[in-house]
């Protein structure tokens, strides 16, 4: 029998990794060490290096993949510590990044999607059919993180006016995909 292992990711919508203040705060909540894996959201960076990844991240954080915004947009940006995990990018888009890890500790691999889904059409029905069309693999152990900018249900809404269709196709992609 197989020795489960968990590992902390700390996933946070900093709306823009752009001015001093940003990093600070990243990098406070990046000190506590029980984080192996970060993932920010809405980084509305155009380009990254490790040089702007350093003045947010400790340096325990060495390995990195980033998706840049598009306009003042979006921009995804994973970290991780290569010492537990390898990290092979997958695909990328301008709404998703997805890694394959495997684990130093027991060679365990497992798949991390990382979104931030577009607010407004064509990208939105794009994204849906994208998630719709998805072939995740049975086997392997498949993480989704991120704002979906979707909502489930009417009562998830804080505005109960809009319509409720995107919701129907959000539902349907849930199913169709087999998603907890």
């Amino acid at each position: 029998m197989g020795r489960h292992i968990s590992w902390n990711i700390l996933s946070w919508n900093v709306q823009g990794l752009n001015s001093p203040g940003k990093h600070l705060a990243v990098r406070s909540l990046l000190s506590d060490k029980s984080y192996h894996i970060f993932y920010i959201q809405e980084s509305k960076l155009a380009s990254l290096d490790h040089s702007i990844v350093r003045e947010f991240a400790p340096k325990r954080f060495d390995k990195f993949a980033f998706s840049p915004a598009s306009g003042a947009s979006g921009g995804i940006v994973v970290g991780w510590i290569s010492s537990r995990f390898t990290g092979i990018v997958l695909s990328s888009n301008a709404f998703h990044l997805t890694i394959t890890f495997t684990t130093f500790v027991n060679g365990h691999q497992w798949i991390l999607t990382t979104v931030y889904g577009p607010c407004q059409e064509p990208d939105k029905s794009l994204f849906l059919d994208w998630l719709k069309n998805l072939d995740l693999v049975a086997q392997k152990d498949w993480m989704f993180l991120g704002d979906f900018n979707l909502f489930r249900f009417p009562h998830n809404r804080t505005k109960r006016t809009g319509s409720y269709s995107y919701s129907h196709k959000f539902n349907d992609c849930i199913n169709t995909q087999g998603l907890l």
